[in-house]
């Protein structure tokens, strides 16, 4: 792949590391990479790695700048090609989007850090196709403040190159270092390690602290440096200033505070590590507690705030050991970031989101119908699935969907959206398609109103009519009223070449209306079932539950409840969920359809005092779903989430597509109407 990459600058720095460490390992891998920065201290090591390197203004906000950095990359689009534009900033993804779309070019954004937006910002800001972040935190801060679909987010922890990381030999005496930007948002450890030094010289006079880093608070950091070696009366604290040679300056070091890559690069050299910084203290770095430091970026984000006295404590705990048992405590934090954080993995991860974003199609052969972009969980996954299904069997064959939102739903599927009302759009897109797909769901049906089937059969009709096949995939049938109904159902069949039913009522039904050529019905699984893995994420589950359940643990049961319950279903199903809460049970509350059901989770959450998953996919709730001990769902593609994840579980109400498929599988099904719970 030919692949431009665009980064602010290029200095000493965690996301600038995060870029020189990618593009060696992607050029390694046999791609191109031709990065377009300000230039700095690491721009230099570029040419060694085999990228090319162009400097634009890019960390300069003058119009004047900011002007030569449009022209630029302008013209740099015109003269060569790429195959994808792969951005590092919010200011470079921001500017290069527009030239993403003109090119037709897949545009795909790293973040690296939360940032303070405000209204105008959130509006001006453009996050590409796909985004990745470099940790679960940040997963969560671009669905809650950028509203960007949590499918669309991959997240790719931060990669160190093993053959520059690598541990040696110690020798000499106890040595604690610190190295990080000494800017104001970032040298609070340097401060504190300066302020409890003292303290700590006493209780290990031949102890060494190392500062390394530069910034524009480097003086006041030797101030307090100089003046914690005067009252030790030797020198204990040394600011070294900027570190070129790193992996030097961490196997130096027997322990190590700090935050982010610095602490993944002194684990990955066998140092024991303490993180703390600016953003909070999480304390020593052990290895059960790895996985929560990771979702954070080893940050302590969401942790308490740092100070003196839990440093002190921290690092007289871990001298106490001795220098073996720092050695063996850091081997194993070696192998652990060796497995999560390793350069090779991230330029996987990293060539996977690529291929991803180099699979949107061009052109609409394939039109997709469906109950989309409702905001219904379940209605999404089954777009995804239809996509990834249609791209399967179809090549790189044009696809449009029929959404709710049209054009704004395009960003977030990832493929051309119409609106399923548009009186021209739609007409166009049937015209110009070979193929009309109805992907998922419980479309055909009168229990709502007759409208609904109306609509559906008169569009199977209509592209009959016009010589384009028309496909079911994974659908159900519902309730279809009297024989006007039926027959209208069964007309619409007639006219489809392949109907894909995905319960045993439906395709018996189906094979009973049809006159002739049953052989069309097929009995598949719900398409939902054969969703992509791309979006299941067991480490996300876990971050999710920490989140809202923190470190209780304990048996959790999951409940999906629907919109407008009545009075009398909802006291039934209190009573049902407060035996649960007797049994020591939490309560976690998912909307699967955000609209309609997020009031009534948080009435039965008042009520109950369960907890609301917010910001999710179907992804997570499959994975969530794995650590539940019991699933109540009013919603089918609850059933489906819970049947994926091997989770026990109980329908609840009167919809037929619920009964089917706990009769299928033998669950329990509840019916409000004739059953007292």
């Amino acid at each position: 792949m030919r692949i431009l990459m665009l980064c602010d600058s290029m200095g000493i720095g965690g996301a600038e590391t995060h870029v020189l460490t990618l593009c060696r390992a992607l050029t390694e891998r046999g791609h191109s990479v031709t990065l377009l920065s300000g230039g700095g201290e690491s721009a230099e090591a570029l040419g060694s790695v085999g990228t090319e390197h162009i400097a634009l203004p890019l960390n300069s906000r003058r119009r004047r700048d900011m002007v030569s950095c449009a022209r630029g990359i302008s013209s740099i689009l015109r003269k060569r090609e790429f195959d994808l534009i792969h951005s590092h900033s919010r200011f470079s993804s921001a500017l290069v989007n527009a030239f993403a779309r003109r090119h037709a070019l897949p545009h795909i954004t790293t973040v690296h850090a939360m940032f303070s937006s405000g209204a105008f910002i959130r509006r001006i800001c453009r996050w590409g196709d796909l985004s990745v972040a470099v940790s679960q935190d940040l997963k969560q801060y671009l669905i809650d403040t950028y509203k960007i679909a949590p499918e669309n987010i991959s997240v790719i922890h931060n990669g160190v190159s093993e053959e520059r990381f690598f541990p040696q030999e110690r020798t000499g005496g106890i040595t604690v270092g610190f190295l990080s930007r000494l800017d104001g948002d970032c040298s609070l450890g340097a401060e504190l390690l300066c302020a409890i030094a003292p303290r700590l010289a006493e209780l290990y006079p031949h102890l060494r602290v190392l500062i390394g880093g530069g910034g524009e608070s480097a003086p006041r950091i030797k101030a307090l440096a100089a003046e914690a070696n005067r009252t030790i009366g030797r020198d204990c604290v040394q600011c070294l200033g900027t570190v070129s040679d790193t992996p030097a300056f961490f196997n130096s070091c027997d322990l190590f505070v700090g935050v982010s890559r610095a602490a993944i690069e002194a684990a990955v050299c066998s140092a024991a590590v303490v993180i703390c910084g600016n953003e909070g203290f999480f304390g020593v770095l052990e290895e059960d507690r790895f996985s929560a430091a990771l979702a954070e970026n080893l940050c302590a984000r969401g942790c308490g705030a740092a100070d003196g006295d839990k440093l002190f404590e921290a690092i007289s705990y871990l001298l106490a050991e001795g220098r073996e048992s720092l050695r063996l405590r850091g081997e194993r934090l070696r192998a652990l970031c060796r497995e999560y954080c390793s350069s090779k993995r991230m330029a996987e991860q990293t060539e996977r989101v690529y291929l991803r974003a180099l699979g949107k199609t061009r052109g609409g052969e394939s039109l997709l119908c469906g109950y989309y972009g409702f905001g219904n969980m379940g209605d999404d996954i089954l777009l995804r699935a239809a996509i990834a299904r249609a791209r399967k069997e179809y090549g790189k064959e044009g696809i449009r969907v029929m959404t709710y939102g049209g054009r704004r739903d395009s960003r977030c599927f990832g493929e051309k959206c119409i609106r399923r009302t548009s009186l021209l759009s739609l007409p166009i897109a049937l015209l110009r398609c070979r193929r009309l797909i109805f992907g998922g769901g419980t479309l055909l049906q009168s229990d709502t109103s007759r409208r609904s089937l109306l609509y559906y059969s008169s569009l199977i009709k209509i592209a009959a009519l016009l010589g384009k096949s028309c496909i079911l995939w994974g659908n159900g049938i519902g309730s279809v009223r009297g024989n006007i109904d039926r027959r209208i159902l069964s007309r619409a069949l007639d006219s489809c070449e392949y109907i894909g039913m995905r319960d045993m009522r439906s395709y018996a039904l189906a094979r009973h209306l049809l006159e002739k050529e049953r052989e069309r019905v097929k009995l598949e699984c719900d398409l939902a079932e054969d969703a992509d893995e791309l979006y299941r994420d067991s480490e996300r589950a876990e971050f999710l539950l920490g989140r809202l359940f923190g470190k209780e643990g304990g048996e959790i049961v999951a409940v999906m409840p629907r919109g407008r319950m009545k009075d009398s279903e909802l006291l039934k199903f209190v009573k049902r969920l407060s035996d649960e809460r007797k049994c020591g049970r939490a309560l976690l509350f998912i909307a699967m359809n955000e609209r309609e059901d997020r009031a009534t989770c948080k009435a039965l959450s008042r009520s109950l005092g369960g907890r609301i998953a917010c910001g999710i996919c179907f992804g997570d709730v499959v994975e969530m779903l794995k650590k539940c001990r019991r699933v109540y769902s009013m919603r089918l593609h609850g059933l489906v989430a819970a049947q994926l994840a091997g989770a026990e579980f109980v329908g609840v109400g009167r919809d037929a597509k619920i009964r089917a498929y706990c009769e299928e599988r033998g669950a329990e099904l509840i019916f409000w109407e004739s059953e007292e719970i």
